[in-house]
């Protein structure tokens, strides 16, 4: 199961393995509990950071304004929302559709990087988008009804216009625009 940690909750849907969170409903929880944690929250109370101290396990932290606790990882910018990215994340640690993810790969990357960025993939060729090197990236192809070529064209330009050691592709059948999200330490 992945918690989504967030200050508004009733704003979005659970699914059977997205389960979201306000701070204040986690007194009931252990840190150690939920297997996977994405905390929502820029400026978090006391509380929730000392139950975050606490967890081991894969936990991400997405625009935090605070330091992060070893060994977490935190997405630092994104070119998408959290609202738009932490579900398709979700469908991403389930290996839910079309993902060529191998079990606990998704985990060791977070758990392995201190940082993370989102940035929506390329569309045409020009000059790097980010000069930053990243050691390990994924790019990540929204929809299936692309070709072949298409999905290549798109692999193509990411390793272009990027500095990526490691680059891995993803392919999830759900709407939107394809993303590259990046790792580093």
């Amino acid at each position: 199961m992945l918690l989504w940690i967030t200050d508004t909750p009733e704003l979005f849907t659970e699914t059977e393995n997205l389960v979201i969170r306000s701070p204040d409903q986690l007194s009931a929880t252990s840190p150690q509990g939920p297997t996977f944690v994405v905390i929502d929250i820029r400026l978090p109370q006391q509380a929730l950071i000392n139950w975050a101290v606490q967890r081991k396990q894969t936990t991400l932290w997405w625009l935090p304004a605070v330091d992060i606790p070893d060994p977490h990882c935190g997405v630092m910018a994104a070119d998408c929302s959290a609202a738009e990215f932490i579900p398709l994340l979700s469908h991403i640690y389930h290996r839910e559709g079309v993902i060529t993810l191998a079990p606990g790969e998704l985990e060791s990357a977070l758990c392995n990087n201190r940082y993370a960025r989102v940035f929506l993939a390329p569309t045409e060729s020009g000059d790097l988008i980010d000069s930053q090197e990243w050691s390990l990236g994924y790019a990540i192809h929204r929809g299936l009804d692309g070709s072949l070529d298409d999905f290549q064209l798109v692999t193509d330009l990411v390793r272009s216009r990027f500095k990526i050691n490691t680059l891995y592709c993803l392919c999830e059948p759900g709407n939107g625009v394809n993303l590259v999200l990046t790792f580093s330490n």
